[in-house]
Order: C-alpha cells, then sequence, then structure tokens
C-alpha cells in the first residue's frame, strides 16, 4: 500500500482508495481485467503491438521516476485498455508486490527465478531501474512473438539486448522507447 500510496497513479498504476487491518483489505481502483497476456493471444497488428510497447515502456519510466523499480514485469502485470482515453489504447502497470525503492535489496534467495526477474532480485543486491528492464525486454519478445507479420528484426534485437545479464549492456527504458518511436514512425 506504501508503494501504491507513493507512486499516486504513476504508471497507470492502481490508486489505494481503502486500507482495513482486520480483516486485513486493500480497496483500490479498478483498471480493467485483460492484460497484455490477454491482449498478446489474439494476433494484432504491428502497429497496434508497437503502440502498446510504447505505452508500456513510458508506464515504465513513469514509475521509475517516482523512484520504484517494479522488480516482477510480465504480461499478467501490466494491463491493457486498447481503446483507452482519445481512442489510444492505455497500459497499467499493476502488482506491485515485489516493488521497491530503488537502492534497497531483496533478501538473497534461490527460489523463484523467472526469465524477466534481474539477477539482483535473488543476489540480494541494490535494485535500479536497468533490473526491469529486463522483464521489458522479455515482454517486447512476446510482443514479436504474438506479431501477425514477421516482427521487425530491430524489435527482436531490442527484446534481446534488454534481457543481458549485465546491467550496463541493457538499454535504458528511455533508450527502449526511443527505438519504439522509430520503429513505429516506419510502420
Amino acid at each position: 500500500m506504501e508503494i501504491l500510496k507513493g507512486l499516486q497513479g504513476a504508471g497507470g498504476a492502481p490508486v489505494p482508495l481503502a486500507y482495513s487491518e482486520e480483516p486485513s483489505r486493500l480497496l483500490m481502483s479498478y483498471l480493467g481485467k485483460e492484460t497484455l497476456a490477454d491482449v498478446l493471444s489474439a494476433r494484432r497488428s504491428p502497429k497496434q503491438l508497437l503502440q502498446l510497447s510504447l505505452k508500456l515502456a513510458e508506464a515504465v519510466a513513469a514509475v521509475h521516476a517516482a523512484g520504484i523499480v517494479h522488480c516482477d514485469l510480465k504480461p499478467t502485470n501490466v494491463m491493457v485498455q486498447l481503446r483507452g482515453a482519445a481512442g489510444a489504447p492505455s497500459v497499467h502497470v499493476i502488482d506491485f508486490g515485489l516493488a521497491l525503492a530503488v537502492g534497497q535489496c531483496h533478501p538473497a534467495s534461490g527460489k523463484g527465478r523467472h526469465s524477466w526477474y534481474c539477477a539482483c532480485v535473488h543476489q540480494g543486491t541494490p535494485v535500479t531501474e536497468k533490473c526491469d528492464v529486463v522483464g521489458v525486454g522479455v515482454m517486447l519478445g512476446f510482443v514479436a512473438e504474438s506479431m501477425l507479420k514477421a516482427a521487425p528484426a530491430a524489435l527482436q534485437a531490442l527484446a534481446e539486448r534488454a534481457q543481458r545479464p549485465e546491467h550496463e549492456q541493457r538499454p535504458t527504458v528511455q533508450e527502449i522507447a526511443e527505438a519504439l518511436q522509430e520503429m513505429l514512425r516506419l510502420c
């Protein structure tokens, strides 16, 4: 709840409305029922998927601007409204259960390793914005796989770069957004 309060809706995050300790309950804003995983299961045009990918990068950048690293970015933690305000798609990052402030650490653990987790999550080292880039890269890979036509080679290369093990070899979320804007311009 504290992270959601601090985010104040950044990245489309849910806004906490009420909290009860006994029984433990959190009431928050509703962001729809369709996840990015749902959207990717239905074939979409490359342009639609690049627009969603750009919105995702912008949402993650907004979370980072609030000083938070999500640590668990995956298609089921992204809600999508294909016709948001003014007809443009909207993306909402949800489930901040593993989120930390930049520089904080999770306890070292060998459990629960997933492809969208940065190694920092398991090693007990401080998390940075680049830790979330891995999850963005995994989602870009899923986007590339679900395109009606062959995905742009640049999208596949971007997804691979984002998943590199070394932080310094990964692009920033802003660089990802710029690359997606260029792909959209060429689309």
